[in-house]
């Protein structure tokens, strides 16, 4: 298959059994950066109305994971200054008062 040619619509049956997987050349039209490839499984109905919608379930899964991260790490820096909250520093009160020049 050529890049722009589109995939054969695999039947029914083998959209239901494979599992999704998100490929590494996807970097090469998203991302500068390496990437992973991974298997996952998407439950059948939704797997079959993503693609009535034409929804890019690679791309879908690739937002998803983001996301998810991008919530988890804002997570443990909210956990992390309630650990350890910012005190007054009557140094950097100082320090931004620069005055005229």
């Amino acid at each position: 298959m050529s890049p722009g040619q589109a995939a054969p619509d695999p039947s029914p049956r083998a959209r239901r059994s494979s599992p999704v997987a998100l490929s590494a050349i996807s970097s090469r039209y998203h991302s500068p950066i390496a990437s992973s490839r991974t298997t996952f499984t998407l439950d059948e109905e939704l797997a079959e109305r993503a693609h009535q919608l034409g929804v890019n379930i690679s791309a879908a899964a690739r937002q998803g994971v983001a996301d998810a991260v991008r919530i988890a790490l804002a997570r443990s820096d909210r956990e992390a200054y309630l650990r350890h909250p910012e005190r007054v520093d009557t140094f950097w009160s100082a320090a931004d008062a620069w005055g005229e020049p």
